[in-house]
């Protein structure tokens, strides 16, 4: 399960906290990463991956697009 939050830039540009779960429960991982004060940028463990997007262009690109630039920042393409 991978969580993206918005949490600032312009109109145009925005900045996104990501966080992507790697074992179960997935429900709320978000909430509950940010409850035990987990949400860092650069935090890993074994349960959890925190990473930041930033400068997503809000207004030429799309959620797939941040997806994908979500996906790219936990390191996805390197599991391949």
């Amino acid at each position: 399960m991978i969580e993206i939050a918005n949490v600032g830039g312009t109109l145009e540009l925005g900045d996104y906290v990501v966080v992507l779960k790697k074992t179960p429960p997935f429900a709320g991982s978000l909430k509950a990463a940010w409850r035990k004060g987990r949400v860092q940028v650069g935090h890993e463990d074994e349960e959890i991956m925190v990473v930041g997007v930033e400068g997503h262009h809000r207004q030429k690109r799309g959620v797939y697009d941040l997806l994908y630039r979500a996906l790219k920042a936990c390191g996805l393409e390197a599991r391949l």
